[in-house]
């Protein structure tokens, strides 16, 4: 027999719920699993679970998405259950996400990256300001 926290409700506002609240157990079980206990990132040390995702070490994470037919997050999730947590995955939070996507390091970890890149940038916007008006006539 089914346990009753796996049948779909009858009110169609409640079997939504049940959807969701299943896909945040997923999320939860696999972030909980790649942190080693409370989501966390591995980075910054954030812990609002709103604020957290899964990042491929290596990169190539929409590749491998593709490649294995998942198209959303939460068949990821389950993909990475069934197959038992490979390697490959952490924790991280969109701030740190991003940063490693965009910059290839996280200014949390590098500071003396972050600390030249910053001074790049200031030296390049003090020869290279910006026109206000451009006209070709």
């Amino acid at each position: 027999m089914k346990d009753r926290d796996d049948m779909p409700p009858k009110d169609p506002y409640r079997f939504y719920n049940h959807g969701y609240r299943n896909r945040l157990r997923a999320r939860y079980r696999v972030l909980s699993h790649y942190s080693e206990g409370v989501p966390t990132c591995a980075c910054c040390g954030e812990t609002t679970f709103q604020f957290l995702a899964l990042d491929h070490i290596d990169g190539g994470g929409l590749k491998e998405r593709r490649s294995l037919g998942l198209r959303s997050s939460t068949q990821l999730y389950r993909y990475l259950e069934k197959e038992g947590y490979p390697l490959g995955y952490r924790v991280l939070c969109h701030n740190c996400n991003l940063a490693m996507g965009f910059y290839g390091y996280c200014p949390h970890t590098d500071m003396v990256h972050n600390e030249e890149w910053l001074a790049e940038m200031l030296t390049i916007r003090q020869y290279q300001p910006h026109a206000k008006h451009v006209t070709g006539y």
